[in-house]
């Protein structure tokens, strides 16, 4: 019942003192009263105030991953993100093409193929340990005749599919395959 008022605008300043976080949290995607739900102990009603883009820079220090994240993703913050403990905060760092030099030695897969995907340092990342990473660089078509030969089944057929659009591409270009 609470979340259908808030639903429709009423008794958001008395809801938003709720004791459940979720209705906290209702008034917060409504833009209501954001520089107080801000401080909430909750962090789901803390990253939904987040997500409304209010007063990012303030969530520099979150203890929730999740606001960090957010923050990130709309582009703040990220000389102090570039060195977050969550790889997934770091990830959104790495999409925006910051500290690309860095998270290029990150230890998790998934920010080095985030690096990868921003066209950053193919000669070395081709070695990469992660066949994902060396997939990725495949996809951008730089080092097929190395990668061709890969140790990784994935990457060899990530390279058979590329091959196959430029043939198809081919025969399209020539009137072959219409």
């Amino acid at each position: 019942v609470r979340a259908e008022v808030v639903e429709n605008g009423n008794e958001l300043d008395t809801l938003m003192k709720d004791s459940d976080p979720e209705i906290r949290r209702l008034v917060a995607e409504k833009g209501h009263k954001l520089d107080v739900l801000m401080n909430d102990k909750d962090a789901r009603v803390r990253e939904a105030v987040a997500l409304r883009g209010h007063k990012l820079e303030s969530f520099k220090n979150d203890e929730s991953s999740a606001v960090r994240k957010v923050a990130a993703r709309r582009g703040v913050n990220l000389e102090t993100y570039v060195n977050d403990e969550d790889k997934d905060v770091r990830a959104e760092v790495a999409k925006h093409g910051y500290g690309l030099d860095k998270l290029e030695d990150d230890p998790e897969d998934r920010v080095r193929q985030e690096v990868v995907k921003q066209g950053h340092n193919y000669e070395k990342m081709i070695n990469d340990s992660n066949w994902a990473v060396r997939a990725e660089i495949a996809r951008n078509g730089y080092g097929l005749d190395k990668l061709v030969n890969d140790k990784s089944k994935q990457v060899r057929e990530e390279i058979e599919r590329i091959e196959s659009q430029r043939n198809r591409q081919k025969r399209i270009d020539e009137g072959k395959d219409v």
